[in-house]
């Protein structure tokens, strides 16, 4: 039974993100037409799905878990815990309870660097104020990234 889920699952995950890869694919030299048609797309995604979509442009690997994940959407491939915000204009709030969620994460380990990235449409001023004073006082790196600019890294490399 768990296999046959697991198999629908993937089976509808692979056609909704083959549909917005494709999309991606069709890009041309960072076309403001394309990438804002492809953003609203994405605003429109479901949050799952989008979570994976984000997970999957930048090589990382979604949280198996959907519920209860503790904060944690997925990981960079390098094992960075990923949140991914649905939404325009992220603020403090958001930022400071994902700085907790990177504190626990790492809690315990003997890494001195406490990594951790948020994705959203678009970040507050205090959202950057909150991350920068996190590196400065707290010593964790909350980079802060916007889809767009996800979407203008991912056709830079995709020609390289």
């Amino acid at each position: 039974m768990r296999g046959e889920v697991t198999g629908k699952m993937a089976r509808r995950l692979q056609w909704s993100l083959g549909r917005w890869i494709e999309d991606l694919n069709d890009l041309k030299a960072n076309s403001p037409e394309i990438i804002a048609k492809t953003i609203e797309d994405l605003k429109n995604l479901r949050p799952w799905d989008f979570q994976d979509w984000v997970c999957q442009i930048i090589d990382g690997r979604p949280n198996e878990k959907k519920v209860r994940d503790g904060g944690i959407d997925g990981y960079t491939f390098e094992g960075i815990p990923i949140q991914v915000k649905q939404q325009e204009g992220v603020g403090r709030p958001e930022v400071e309870r994902f700085e907790t969620v990177v504190r626990k994460h790492y809690y315990g380990q003997l890494r001195k660097d406490k990594k951790g990235l948020m994705i959203a449409f678009s970040f507050t001023s205090e959202a950057y104020d909150e991350a920068s004073r996190a590196k400065i006082e707290d010593d964790i790196d909350i980079e802060l990234k916007t889809v767009r600019e996800l979407l203008e890294e991912y056709e830079r490399n995709r020609h390289v």
